[in-house]
């Protein structure tokens, strides 16, 4: 599935959405390569990050 098939308000984009656990159904986490563009994002290593602002995410791709 993609994220904008499973998410309604987001843009066109062709990331694809895992489901596994254990967390909530309810959230979603992602990992992403623009931390340095996306405030609030967790550095995991070098090019690699976590989170960050959900609603600036969705012009990243």
């Amino acid at each position: 599935m993609r994220i904008d098939e499973l998410i309604g308000d987001f843009p066109d984009c062709e990331a694809e959405v895992y489901f596994g656990g254990p967390v909530q159904t309810d959230t979603i986490h992602y990992v992403h390569n623009v931390g340095d563009l996306l405030e609030d994002s967790t550095k995991v290593v070098d090019g690699v990050y976590w989170g960050g602002s959900y609603s600036k995410l969705k012009f990243f791709n």
